[in-house]
C-alpha cells in the first residue's frame, strides 16, 4: 500500500508540474494569440449583428407533412433607452410551411416596461394543418380515425401589473379561437351527424391571470 501511494503521489506532483509548465507557456504565447482571439471575436459580432437581423431557416421531414421550409426569428429588446431598469422584453415568430400545404405562422411577445411594474405577454397564430378524429364517447377505435381540415387563427393576450414591491402580478386574460373552413370525410359520422360545429365557429374566453 505505501508503495502504490508514493506512485500515487509521484504522478499526482508530476501532473501539477506540468499543468504549471503549459501555463506558463501559454502565459508567454498570449502576445502570439491575441491576434487570433480579436479575430474572432470580431468575427462573432459580425454574427451577432447579422442574426439580430436576419432569421435562421427551418428545414425538416415528417411522413404526415412532407418537407417543411420555414423561418424562426428571436430578438431580445429594450423598449426605452430611458428605463433601464426593466428586463429586455422577448419577440419571437415562426412561419413555416410544407409542400402538403400545410401552413403555421405565429408571434409572441413578452413585453416589460415601466421599470418592470408592466407586462404584456401576447400570442398571434394562424394554423393550417390536418387533426385527427377517433370518435365521440367511450367507444373510439383506431379504424374510426377520421382527418379533419381547417385553417385556424387565435390571439391571446395578458396584460399584468406588479401589485407588490417585488414579484407578483396581476391582470385581465383575453382569449380569441376561430376555426373555418372546414372539411370533414362525407362519408364519415361528423358529417353524417351534422354535430355542432363542422361547419367552424369562434370561442371567446376572459379571465384573471397571475404571475
Amino acid at each position: 500500500m505505501n508503495k502504490r501511494n508514493l506512485i500515487l503521489a509521484f504522478l499526482i506532483l508530476s501532473g501539477i508540474s506540468a499543468i504549471g509548465q503549459t501555463d506558463t507557456t501559454k502565459e508567454k504565447d498570449k502576445s502570439t494569440d491575441t491576434a487570433k482571439v480579436s479575430g474572432f471575436d470580431k468575427f462573432n459580432k459580425k454574427m451577432e449583428k447579422l442574426f439580430k437581423v436576419i432569421p435562421v431557416p427551418i428545414i425538416s421531414y415528417s411522413t404526415d407533412a412532407g418537407n417543411t421550409l420555414g423561418l424562426a426569428k428571436f430578438n431580445l429588446i429594450n423598449l426605452s433607452k430611458k428605463d433601464t431598469i426593466s428586463k429586455p422584453s422577448k419577440l419571437s415568430g415562426v412561419f413555416t410551411f410544407s409542400d402538403k400545404g400545410r401552413i403555421n405562422a405565429s408571434i409572441a411577445t413578452e413585453l416589460i416596461f415601466n421599470e418592470n411594474r408592466n407586462m404584456i405577454l401576447a400570442y398571434v397564430n394562424y394554423k393550417k394543418t390536418p387533426e385527427y378524429i377517433y370518435g365521440i364517447g367511450n367507444d373510439v377505435t383506431r379504424e374510426g380515425q377520421e382527418e379533419v381540415l381547417s385553417e385556424r387563427f387565435k390571439f391571446s393576450a395578458t396584460i399584468l401589473q406588479r401589485i407588490d414591491k417585488k414579484f407578483l402580478y396581476a391582470g385581465p386574460v383575453i382569449d380569441y379561437t376561430n376555426y373555418f373552413k372546414i372539411e370533414v370525410d362525407s362519408l364519415g359520422y361528423l358529417y353524417k351527424n351534422s354535430y355542432p360545429g363542422i361547419n367552424g365557429g369562434a370561442s371567446v374566453g376572459v379571465g384573471i391571470g397571475l404571475a
